[in-house]
């Protein structure tokens, strides 16, 4: 069953404001990029950063080298993901590497916490630094899927916590970040057409009017 949640844009910017909806079933049926974390080694100690094509995932604010690539997570695809093991106070973020504009975006989310343990996950949808869409999630420690859509975006920011904090700023009273992903998959946005201003048509209609009797002349 699908779930949508209209959400409203946030933002101080002139362009109209984007609405964006989260879905518990897969909204991508044929992705642009996909990334698993299957080439990651073993580790508990990995660092905060992972570049495949057009996939960058990174942690923010955590510990540098505190990544669990292969923590067992129920529902996970493969034998690796994405976890900052013990949780940390950061947030991951997920991005295009060349800063292409998405207009879906789907994972496996699940949270480090005890079976049975459902945490709140925040999400915030960028484009070029200035947020389009935010909200929050429930978040299973048994892995599902998530996804967005119906908004044009650049990159996306993410934690898991036990607390009501939405804030991806740093706050030393913040309760610790959990959020465990994989199996990403991105949709490239089709490059929207940009309409000529008024002035422009006006300016275009004298040019060929002028072009027309020039040739009558």
């Amino acid at each position: 069953m699908k779930y949508l949640f209209p959400l409203l844009a946030l933002g101080l910017t002139a362009a109209p404001a984007h609405a964006a909806s989260v879905s518990t079933t897969d909204i991508i049926a044929t992705p642009d990029f996909s990334y698993g974390f299957e080439d990651l080694p073993q580790s508990s100690a990995f660092g905060s950063v992972v570049i495949s094509g057009n996939i960058t995932v990174m942690q923010v604010l955590g510990d540098p080298n505190g990544i669990w690539t292969s923590f067992p997570f129920p529902g996970q695809e493969g034998s690796r993901s994405w976890y900052p093991i013990g949780g940390d106070l950061g947030y991951t973020v997920i991005k295009t590497t060349d800063g292409a504009d998405l207009s879906a975006f789907g994972f496996l989310s699940g949270n480090g916490e005890a079976l049975g343990t459902v945490r709140t996950a925040h999400y915030s949808l960028r484009r070029d630094g200035v947020e389009v869409a935010s909200g929050s999630y429930a978040n299973s420690a048994e892995m599902s899927y998530i996804g967005f859509s119906d908004a044009i975006f650049d990159e996306i920011y993410l934690m898991s916590t036990s607390g009501p904090t939405d804030s991806f700023s740093f706050f030393g009273d913040r309760t610790r970040n959990t959020l465990a992903i994989d199996a990403i998959e991105m949709k490239l946005a089709d490059a929207p057409a940009v309409p000529l201003p008024a002035g422009g048509l006006l300016l275009l209609s004298g040019l060929a009017a002028a072009g027309l009797l020039r040739r009558r002349g």
